[in-house]
């Protein structure tokens, strides 16, 4: 059988695309489509070159363990090395998957016109099939966007933007409805940071603020006129347990779920010396934080102004 190289192109561009989506979705990673396309298209090109005969299997599999990374970091940009490591995990099961029904396809039903070779799929059809594929894709592509926005708000999960002085960094966030703690003067949201994910932005002069439990004796002579405009004590009890947090007021904070941005003004950050949940996100959100149209249905643990 003949392959048209344009028509491998356009076919693998299609299917790249759609992994990439697939990846970012289960990952909840934002979706730059021109950086998804582009992405896409370095993995279609990629695929002409698996079409060439005779590649030791050595060489197949590393240009692929090497080229899945390069196209996962056109896609998304590089933030942790444990969140790439999880994008590459997720990208390549996903991949794996796909291949699989391929090739299951291809050996069972053995369609006229299908190639499946180095796990790369060639289908032979006219162009004006493929324009007609193409749109059919990207109308699918435009339904399954609009639908993701929609929900979206609804994930309990969302990337964090906090900024202070000249300093930002990005965190991981988790939104709890249980979390109805407050400031009990402004009556605005407390959301709960780990110290060693936010010390990076602290001021020099905050930092002994929040680098140790709280001793009142102590903070008073910590507290300076210059810090004390950001800092705050922040009163909480659980099931058997009281306490209080320290706690600073950001210059900016945004959420982000999607492709979708959530300014929050008026918000403290309580910092914990505990970790929150090993690892698995740095900041633990409140609902109060997100429009009330927008508020999840989960459940958490409450913690409540003492």
């Amino acid at each position: 059988m003949v392959v048209y190289a344009d028509i491998l192109f356009c076919i693998n561009l299609i299917v790249n695309y759609f992994l990439m989506l697939a990846t970012a979705r289960l990952c909840k990673r934002e979706q730059h489509r021109w950086r998804a396309l582009f992405s896409a298209a370095a993995g279609a090109v990629y695929a002409m070159i698996l079409f060439v005969r005779g590649i030791p299997p050595w060489i197949l599999l590393l240009s692929k363990l090497l080229m899945s990374a390069g196209m996962l970091l056109i896609a998304f940009p590089y933030r942790t090395l444990r969140l790439f490591v999880r994008e590459y995990l997720v990208f390549f099961t996903v991949n794996f998957l796909f291949s699989g029904l391929m090739l299951a396809l291809w050996l069972f039903f053995a369609p006229k016109g299908m190639v499946f070779y180095n796990g790369i799929v060639y289908f032979d059809i006219s162009a004006l099939a493929l324009v007609g594929y193409t749109m059919a894709a990207y109308l699918l592509t435009e339904l399954f966007s609009r639908i993701y926005q929609k929900r979206s708000v609804g994930e309990t999960m969302y990337y964090v933007t906090i900024e202070l002085g000249q300093k930002q960094t990005m965190l991981t966030g988790f939104l709890d409805t249980g979390n109805t703690l407050t400031d009990a003067y402004t009556g605005y949201p407390v959301a709960i940071c780990d110290f060693e994910a936010i010390r990076g932005i602290l001021p020099v002069g905050m930092l002994d603020l929040f680098s140790q439990p709280v001793d009142l004796e102590r903070l008073e002579n910590l507290v300076t006129a210059r810090t004390a405009n950001h800092f705050k004590l922040i009163p909480y009890h659980t099931v058997g347990f009281s306490g209080i947090l320290p706690a600073f007021r950001p210059d900016k904070m945004v959420l982000q779920g999607g492709s979708l941005l959530y300014p929050v003004e008026n918000v403290y950050i309580a910092v914990s010396q505990q970790r929150l949940c090993k690892g698995d996100y740095d900041i633990l959100l409140s609902p109060d934080m997100l429009p009330l149209d927008y508020a999840p249905q989960s459940r958490g643990q409450k913690a409540k102004v003492g």
